[in-house]
C-alpha cells in the first residue's frame, strides 16, 4: 500500500501531444466501427478498379476512388500533420505541470490553473502503451501521463486507485492497426 501520493511533475512533447490525439480518436469510435469504415471503402475501391479497367479512367471514377483510399486512412495522416503544425505554433503554451494522485483525490497543478476532483468526478482512465490519459465522464481529456514519467510500479498504483475508487479503465491501443 503506497501511503503518500504519487506526485508527476512534466511539460507535454509533441510526442505526448500525438498519443493524446491518437488515444482521443480510438476512444471517440469504437473498433468494430473502424474496421467497417476500412472494409466498406477497400469493397468500394475494388468495385471501382474493376470499373477502371473495364471501362477506361474516367473522371468520376478516379475521384471516387481516390475518396475510397482517403477515407480510412487519409484523415489520420491530415489530422497528425494539424497536430504537429498546432504544437509547434503553441509549444510555450504547454506549460510544467505536477500531478498529484492519492487514493481519495487527484490533483493538478500549473502556472495558470489547480484543479482538484474526487475518484467518482474522474470518469475515464484510458491505459495505452504510451501512458494514462485522465477524462471526465463526458469524456473530456483533463490531463495526460506519458510513460517516460511512470516508473516502477506506479503505474499499477494509479490504475489501483482508479479501481478502488469506482473510475473505468479502459485499455486503448494507439497503433495504426490497433482495432
Amino acid at each position: 500500500m503506497i501511503e503518500e501520493p504519487l506526485m508527476f511533475t512534466g511539460r507535454l512533447t509533441l510526442e505526448d501531444v500525438l498519443n493524446i490525439r491518437t488515444c482521443r480518436k480510438r476512444l471517440e469510435m469504437r473498433p468494430s466501427i473502424r474496421w467497417l469504415i476500412v472494409f466498406m471503402s477497400s469493397f468500394i475501391a475494388t468495385i471501382l478498379i474493376m470499373a477502371i479497367y473495364r471501362d477506361g479512367p474516367r473522371l468520376g471514377l478516379v475521384i471516387m476512388l481516390l475518396g475510397c483510399c482517403y477515407f480510412p486512412v487519409g484523415g489520420l495522416i491530415l489530422d497528425r500533420r494539424a497536430t504537429i503544425t498546432h504544437f509547434r505554433k503553441h509549444e510555450r503554451d504547454y506549460e510544467d505541470t505536477t500531478v498529484e494522485i492519492s487514493e481519495d483525490v487527484v490533483t493538478t497543478r500549473s502556472v495558470s490553473a489547480i484543479t482538484t476532483l474526487a475518484w467518482k468526478h474522474i470518469g475515464v482512465v484510458a491505459d495505452t502503451s504510451e501512458g494514462l490519459m485522465f477524462l471526465s465522464h463526458a469524456l473530456q481529456t483533463w490531463f495526460w501521463l506519458p510513460r517516460r514519467i511512470l516508473t516502477d510500479g506506479t503505474r499499477e498504483a494509479v490504475l489501483s486507485f482508479a479501481k478502488q475508487n469506482g473510475t473505468t479503465v479502459r485499455q486503448v491501443p494507439l497503433s495504426l492497426f490497433g482495432f
